[in-house]
């Protein structure tokens, strides 16, 4: 009996732990400016392949800051997954502020020593982390750029 009361305890436990554990999608307005600053890489670009909502590889349309060696742009989502994380569809337009990576960010996301420079984004929730609306205020910003095919 105490065997059967004893899982029963369990069961219920495990189905009490995503309310207990969840959390509120408080989504903020972006400061642009700032974002730009701080960010390694801004671009807008097409999800080209989703690998676990780690790894995201697009192909960039508009680079405002970094590197424009190529089309293909890889980013890795940094944190955390949750029930709210935002998931990217392949096929999608994203506007992504990225930063470099650190060495610790490196090793915990597999990136290996073949990418030179890696970039990262927080992952967000609820909707795509900044809205495509902003390319306007970016155009203001800085002058966008076509990224090199190759």
């Amino acid at each position: 009996m105490i065997t059967r009361l004893g899982v029963f305890i369990f069961l219920v436990a495990c189905l009490r732990v995503p309310v207990l554990a969840s959390t509120d999608c408080i989504q903020v307005s972006v400061d642009v400016p700032k974002s730009l600053r701080e960010a390694d890489l801004v671009f807008a670009g097409i999800l080209r392949k989703n690998e676990a909502d780690i790894r995201l590889t697009f192909q960039g349309e508009k680079i405002w800051k970094g590197p424009s060696t190529g089309s293909r742009i890889v980013v890795y989502a940094v944190g955390l997954p949750s029930l709210d994380s935002h998931h990217f569809k392949e096929g999608e337009k994203y506007l992504m502020f990225a930063k470099v990576l650190s060495l610790e960010e490196r090793e915990s996301h597999g990136v290996g020593p073949d990418e030179s420079v890696a970039y990262g984004v927080a992952r967000g929730c609820g909707s795509p982390p900044w809205p495509l609306a902003l390319s306007r205020e970016l155009d203001r910003l800085a002058k966008p750029r076509n990224p090199q095919r190759r």
